[in-house]
């Protein structure tokens, strides 16, 4: 009821660009066709564009390989890919792992993989007026009241459709896309019998390419290493999940018989590449579970956030250094001025976080952080406890209540604190793995990608965070001030101008913050000049300086970031990324120069590298300066004006190579047939 009048649209065509829809039911001359009662219900209207699905699906096949994991060959010098694919393509002549889209042959197959798994390819015997009618049937269905024939309605679908018709005739001589799907079709299942494709971390829309022997070598090294962190089960998979089934019922949670698959992700930033391991928990038996715990330890750190804003204001001293995004950082850093005689910047990460927690040392010290938040709640009149919201297997925003008893329905769940703890431990010990057909129980770590596990990970590093901070303070309050400009996000860490900061790569055994299992590597050389999740922080004589990072150039390829002009979805998606990352880059960057200097560069590669208008990344760029650009000193003229020169510089504006771009996209049919201004007033 909030967002008024929605109209809900199936984009499978582009050719719906060409209707102008939004417009059109806006329209007056439309609108008096609407029936008696139902005439202003077009004015707060809101179209809703539901997408087709991205060609992931089509493209990868990392996860069917990883589930399957067939006893393959250890790699050697006779496995077939070492003949079949150069030596550019097999770091030091080994198998096939690369991110090179040059291996890939077939010039249709090789265009689609450079578009990202994201890509919406078009779909073939579309009919645009076919999507509307159905569209505008259903908008009919939600309007009707009570005694209302759908008859009433006719009169205003039929103009609908004509007006529609009228527009599309207009392009009747433009050729539709071509699927691409269809046309590779035989390279990419040729391709896919030999290698393995897969997703890079970090860099989610650029596929890469290995060797099957090896992907099945690796993840068998990681089921079963020495450590114990993987045990072979003996119950049977129907026995566990008949077990989580009976857990699920008493708090009537709806049950998914499934146990996740464990799959590996290269990280191809790193040298050598490593790997990154992650649980497919998004449909399991625990993982309404998991996104229940999810919203209640969210709830937990949230009382933590307000509980020590209190301390800090009152003593001076933070002992709550998790930030919820990189912003927050760069928000509070770009605007310190710097004090004292202590310069310094420190930045680590945890080598290895989530695969080294002791699991019932991780049940304690979280439930301990839970009693911690619930025992700063004001006086209960009854009992503090967690009120969360269930619907279709989702979790919605968790609350503190003050209640007699907790209660747990179909669609309302009301946790008591012992509850949450409880539903902490079943998840933390019930997670299991299946693949090559074998059932492993993970009995150290807790597994990335279930939905509670950077909640999890935040609250028990924070427990040992607070625990030191505190007995600092007892010592010497005074030290304990120093760690004010410290920010954690998950497990990336920054400490600036703090005397003390090198505690924190000191095991916890000898005096340190944090336990020596949990391995801190520092990530910056220079004590001045730090990276720190997207932020380029540079320490001057009285403040510091932020800028964007972009931590894609450490990738050894070009790196996929941004949707393509080719893509089939709405128009408006293109252009509102430009419009995204202007507000990204004008919230870090806290000079001029480098806001301008990564605008330009955005500019450059939606252009070159996805097809979008240069004159509409302009008039955005205007727009954008005109509305939010106040902390620079410089006009928007000078702004505006200063952004060409940067690409002038960039030899972009009128290069050969850009124009070749334009001119190969506009033959392709990439471009709908629509002029600029109208993209803009749009």
């Amino acid at each position: 009821e909030g967002l008024g009048t929605v109209f809900k649209l199936v984009w499978k065509s582009n050719h719906l660009q060409q209707i102008g829809i939004s417009a059109l039911l806006r329209d007056e001359g439309l609108m008096s066709f609407l029936p008696t009662g139902h005439e202003n219900c077009m004015r707060d209207m809101i179209v809703s564009n539901k997408l087709c699905r991205p060609i992931a699906h089509k493209i990868h096949n990392y996860k069917e390989t990883a589930k399957c994991l067939r006893r393959h060959i250890a790699p050697e010098d006779s496995c077939p890919c070492r003949q079949m694919f150069d030596s550019r393509f097999r770091p030091e002549n080994g198998c096939v792992l690369s991110g090179d889209i040059e291996l890939v042959r077939d010039p249709t197959l090789r265009e689609l993989i450079t578009y990202g798994p994201k890509f919406r390819d078009a779909q073939s015997s579309i009919d645009p007026l076919e999507i509307l009618r159905e569209s505008a049937d259903n908008f009919i269905d939600r309007r009707l009241r009570r005694g209302e024939h759908r008859d009433v309605f006719t009169p205003w679908k039929d103009e609908l459709l004509r007006r529609a018709q009228e527009r599309l005739s207009r392009f009747a001589d433009e050729r539709a896309p071509s699927v691409l799907l269809e046309k590779c079709a035989p390279a990419l299942a040729y391709l896919r019998s030999f290698l393995v494709l897969a997703p890079t971390d970090k860099a989610p829309n650029n596929t890469i390419f290995i060797c099957k022997r090896l992907y099945s070598h690796i993840m068998r090294q990681e089921l079963e290493k020495k450590d114990d962190a993987y045990e072979l089960e003996n119950r049977s998979l129907a026995e566990i999940l008949a077990t989580h089934t009976e857990f699920l019922k008493s708090l009537h949670l709806p049950v998914e018989e499934k146990v996740p698959s464990l799959f590996a992700l290269p990280k191809m930033h790193k040298s050598p590449p490593g790997w990154r391991f992650i649980a497919g928990s998004a449909k399991c038996s625990v993982g309404v579970c998991s996104r229940i715990l999810q919203k209640i330890l969210a709830c937990v750190g949230a009382k933590l956030r307000e509980k020590n804003d209190r301390i800090l204001v009152e003593t001076g001293v933070r002992r709550f250094f998790v930030v919820r995004d990189s912003l927050e950082t760069s928000n509070f850093v770009s605007s310190w001025k710097r004090e004292g005689v202590a310069r310094g910047m420190l930045s680590f990460d945890f080598s290895t976080l989530y695969t080294t927690l002791p699991l019932d040392d991780v049940c304690e010290k979280v439930s301990r952080v839970i009693d911690e938040a619930c025992e700063d709640m004001p006086e209960a009149k009854y009992h503090h406890m967690f009120s969360v919201s269930v619907s279709r297997g989702q979790a919605h925003k968790a609350s503190w209540v003050d209640v007699k008893r907790n209660m747990h329905t179909s669609t309302t769940h009301v946790f008591s604190v012992e509850e949450s703890k409880q539903l902490l431990r079943f998840v933390v010990h019930n997670t299991f793995v299946h693949n090559g057909g074998r059932v492993l129980h993970q009995r150290l770590g807790i597994p990335m990608g279930t939905n509670a596990a950077v909640d999890i990970a935040n609250l028990y590093l924070y427990s040992y965070e607070a625990e030191f901070i505190d007995s600092l303070v007892k010592r010497d309050i005074q030290a304990a001030r120093q760690f004010h400009l410290t920010f954690r996000l998950i497990d990336d860490c920054l400490s600036l101008d703090n005397p003390g900061a090198q505690l924190f790569l000191t095991p916890l055994e000898q005096g340190g913050v944090y336990p020596a299992f949990l391995t801190c590597s520092r990530t910056n050389l220079s004590s001045q000049l730090t990276n720190f999740c997207g932020i380029r922080i540079e320490g001057q004589e009285d403040r510091f300086t932020t800028a964007v990072y972009d931590k894609k150039k450490d990738f050894p390829f070009t790196v996929i970031n941004y949707p393509q002009a080719r893509s089939n979805i709405p128009r408006s998606i293109l252009y509102s990324v430009f419009t995204g990352q202007l507000h990204r880059f004008y919230r870090i960057s806290n000079t001029c120069e480098a806001f301008l200097q990564d605008a330009a560069a955005l500019h450059q590669t939606l252009v070159t590298r996805n097809g979008l208008s240069r004159g509409v990344l302009s008039a955005k760029f205007r727009a954008f300066v005109g509305a939010h650009v106040s902390k620079y000193r410089a006009k928007r003229n000078t702004l505006v004006n200063r952004l060409q020169a940067l690409l002038t510089e960039k030899e972009f504006v009128g290069n050969s190579a850009g124009s070749r771009v334009l001119q190969r996209t506009i033959k392709q049919g990439l471009w709908l047939a629509i002029e600029d201004n109208a993209l803009m007033c749009d």
